[in-house]
C-alpha cells in the first residue's frame, strides 16, 4: 500500500539541518516533513518537534483541525502552514482519482481516504457516490460516530444518492484506535443498506475501513454481505455471525 506522505531520502540529513529535532526513536517521513516546514517558517526545532509529537505524529498534525492545533499550542502562522500542506496533499491525492474509475485505482483511493480521515482522532462516516463508470461524483460526510449507528439512517444515504444521480456508492469509516477490523454491527448495518439500496437499483460496492496505516475492504473479506442472491437468505445478523 502506498504511503501518502512524501519520502525523504535520508533522515540523518534532515537532523543535520535541524539537530535540535534529533530523537532516539526514528522520525516518519510525515514527522520530518511537518517539522521541516514549521522550522522553515521560524518555529524552533524543539517547539516543532513537541507540537508534532503531542498531536500523535506528523500525519495527525497535518490533518488536525484548527481547534485541536490551537489546543496544543500552535500559533496562527503554524496552523496556516500545516493547513497549506494538508491542502496540497489533499489536492495531489484527489487528483489521482478524479475522472477515473475508482475500482481500477484502489491504491490511490485508499491513499485519499486515509488522508481525509484515517488519521483523525474521531470516528467519521462518509459515502462516496459514483456514476455509471464508477467515477467519483460526490464525497458526502454522513456523521461523526459509530458506523453502524450512522448507517441506520438509510433514508439519508439513499436520498443523497438519488439527488446526485449516483449509480453506486462506497461506504467509508475510520477507527481512531487503529484496529482495522469490522464489527458485527458494521456488517449488519452494511447488509441492511445493501438490501435497501437494491430496491432503488443502487449498488453498494464496498464498505472500506481506514486507519492511519492500514485499510480493510468488507467486499474483499466478506463478499456474501454484498451478494444479491443472498437477499432472501438468512438475515443480516446471521450473516455477520457466520463471518
Amino acid at each position: 500500500m502506498a504511503d501518502i506522505s512524501m519520502t525523504f531520502e535520508r533522515q540523518d540529513s534532515f537532523t543535520k539541518h535541524y539537530p535540535c529535532t534529533a530523537i532516539s526513536d526514528p522520525l516518519t517521513s510525515a514527522d520530518a516533513m511537518a517539522i521541516e516546514l514549521l522550522c522553515n517558517a521560524g518555529t524552533t526545532g524543539a517547539t516543532a518537534r513537541h507540537l508534532v509529537r503531542s498531536l500523535g505524529g506528523g500525519a495527525r498534525a497535518i490533518t488536525a483541525s484548527h481547534g485541536l492545533l490551537a489546543m496544543h499550542g500552535a500559533t496562527r502562522s503554524e496552523i496556516a502552514i500545516l493547513q497549506r500542506l494538508k491542502d496540497l496533499l489533499f489536492s495531489v491525492t484527489k487528483a489521482r482519482i478524479d475522472d477515473r474509475p475508482v475500482l481500477d485505482n484502489s491504491e490511490s483511493l485508499i491513499d485519499y481516504l486515509r488522508l481525509v480521515q484515517g488519521h483523525s482522532a474521531r470516528e467519521h462516516v462518509r459515502v462516496l457516490f459514483l456514476d455509471a463508470q464508477y467515477r467519483l461524483i460526490k464525497n458526502h460526510h454522513i456523521s461523526d460516530g459509530d458506523a453502524h449507528q450512522s448507517l441506520i439512517c438509510q433514508r439519508q444515504i439513499l436520498g443523497a444518492a438519488l439527488q446526485c444521480d449516483a449509480s453506486s456508492l462506497i461506504l467509508v469509516h475510520n477507527h481512531p484506535s487503529g484496529a482495522c477490523t469490522f464489527s458485527q454491527k458494521d456488517i449488519v448495518a452494511t447488509r441492511s443498506l445493501v438490501l435497501a439500496a437494491h430496491v432503488v437499483e443502487l449498488d453498494v460496492l464496498d464498505h472500506i475501513l481506514v486507519t492511519s496505516d492500514d485499510a480493510a475492504s468488507m467486499r474483499r473479506d466478506m463478499p456474501i454481505v454484498f451478494c444479491e442472491g443472498a437477499a432472501r437468505m438468512a438475515d443480516a445478523e446471521q450473516l455477520a455471525l457466520a463471518a
